[in-house]
């Protein structure tokens, strides 16, 4: 059996690739674009669309673990070849090489969907729930994930790198606003929960951590690593959901915008659900 990842070049696809390697799992990375630096994992690029590619590693009995999409665009044909039309395909060669399982990563912007990436994301559920794979999960993660590095791939990470050079921050609200981030080791140990599961699956999790306001996660970091001087310049939210509106109403619609709607009426989550379910301790404490 072999562990197949999308997505490699990511951050939750090559997080996931490191952590199962270093669990000595049999793993394969499949990525869209040839990567350059050395790796710890065989990695294949080529077209997902591309059925005779994705059957040169897809076999009976394996494990496919489906991060690849399209994030950073407004437009929906590119979203729709970036996320449903490579999905359907990668669906498609599944079913067809009867696998053992199908995890795919989706988002909680799929929930009642305000903009096209969210639209884009829920499709693609549609498709894995109405397919004939005989096992299936689905993670809605939140938008933000992050690790005890700081890493800038990531929402968070960027911001705490700023605070980390002591560069100015602009927030809404002051960052006065619940967000329950995901902290990498507490996505993989979902994952490899996940995998041992000798049951079968047909499921959607909701995946989020410890529920927090951005302001006080900024605060804990600045505590953890010492540092006094980072000045934050505060927006009032109305002002950036106003003119996220007007930039959706025109066509201009990021990912980031649809966070950001979501993020002024988030309240506290409790994140036990899930880590009860797969009787799992949570690692994440936000820095405090």
């Amino acid at each position: 059996m072999t562990i197949i990842v999308t997505g490699s070049t990511g951050k939750i696809g090559s997080s996931i690739l490191n952590n199962l390697t270093k669990l000595n799992q049999k793993v394969i990375g499949l990525s869209r674009k040839k990567i350059k630096s050395k790796l710890n994992f065989k990695n294949f690029s080529g077209d997902f669309n591309d059925g005779s590619f994705l059957n040169k590693y897809i076999n009976k009995d394996d494990i496919v673990i489906h991060t690849a999409a399209q994030t950073s665009s407004s437009n929906k044909k590119l979203l729709f070849n970036g996320n449903e039309k490579i999905t359907k395909k990668m669906v498609e060669v599944c079913e067809k090489q009867n696998i053992k399982m199908f995890i795919f990563f989706s988002t909680d912007l799929a929930i009642n969907p305000v903009g096209n990436y969210g639209k884009s994301k829920e499709n693609c559920e549609k498709l894995i729930i109405k397919s004939r794979l005989k096992n299936w999960v689905i993670y809605r993660l939140h938008p933000f994930i992050y690790d005890y590095t700081a890493d800038e791939k990531t929402n968070i990470g960027k911001i705490l790198q700023k605070v980390k050079n002591n560069k100015i921050i602009f927030l809404p609200s002051n960052g006065d606003f619940v967000i329950s981030p995901i902290l990498e080791q507490d996505l993989n140990q979902i994952v490899n929960k996940t995998l041992k599961s000798k049951s079968s699956f047909k499921k959607i999790y909701e995946v989020h951590g410890l529920s927090t306001t951005l302001k006080d996660l900024i605060f804990n970091y600045k505590k953890k690593i010492n540092v006094s001087n980072t000045r934050i310049i505060s927006i009032p939210f109305f002002m950036i959901i106003c003119a996220c509106k007007i930039f959706m109403l025109i066509g201009f619609n990021l990912q980031i915008f649809e966070t950001l709607l979501k993020l002024k009426s988030n309240k506290k989550k409790h994140c036990a659900s899930i880590f009860k379910k797969l009787g799992l301790k949570i690692l994440n404490k936000n820095f405090s």
